[in-house]
């Protein structure tokens, strides 16, 4: 049974807690892709608030990277999957916010998934909508949200703690197996990128 089953974040912000990019650090000889592939700025509830620089607030930035370039970036990651009877592009579509209270499990049977030996499905009260969790030194923890598409595969929701920000997106279970290159992927471009945590 968990101790927690929310996966509500805690979306206020504090004023002079916000992320922002470190314009200290060169990226002239790198390539930052969360800036090339950037979909739009901040939401206007954001850009409201004085508190906030908002040319260098994370919060509220998207971005979509395409899948063939994901797939050139990590090995054995699948840029297209078959869902149902169509071919789908697997962009990596990532969100920003403040990170989520970890959630942990308490005694629970988690069994291992055949996707990937490291996450562990746990079981709940639905059979269309599961969490999966991995085992840590401070024991078993929420690693992600997973619902069946009803096209023969399921598709999960996950976030990514990466120097105080919450890095939000969202695998199929086709490319859960290199979960770990992605989440690298995304802590090497948020280096590159020079996010900070102020």
């Amino acid at each position: 049974m968990m101790a927690l089953r929310t996966l509500s974040p805690v979306l206020a912000l504090c004023a002079g807690c916000a992320p922002a990019m470190d314009n200290s650090r060169s990226t002239e000889h790198t390539d930052c892709l969360l800036n090339r592939y950037q979909l739009s700025e901040l939401s206007h509830s954001v850009e409201q608030d004085g508190n906030f620089d908002t040319e260098d607030n994370l919060y509220g930035m998207r971005v979509e990277i395409p899948a063939t370039t994901v797939a050139n970036q990590i090995s054995g990651y699948k840029a297209e999957v078959t869902v149902g009877s169509s071919k789908q592009p697997q962009f990596l579509y990532l969100t920003f916010s403040e990170p989520y209270k970890t959630i942990r499990f308490e005694s629970v049977q988690a069994e291992p998934i055949e996707e990937s030996g490291g996450l562990l499905r746990v079981p709940g009260d639905s059979q269309y909508h599961w969490d999966l969790a991995k085992q840590t030194e401070d024991g078993l923890v929420l690693w992600g949200s997973c619902s069946d598409n009803f096209q023969g595969s399921f598709d999960c929701m996950t976030h990514l703690p990466v120097n105080g920000v919450a890095v939000n997106y969202e695998l199929n279970q086709t490319n859960l197996p290199v979960y770990r290159e992605v989440e690298e992927f995304i802590r090497d471009q948020m280096a590159i990128c020079g996010f900070e945590y102020e």
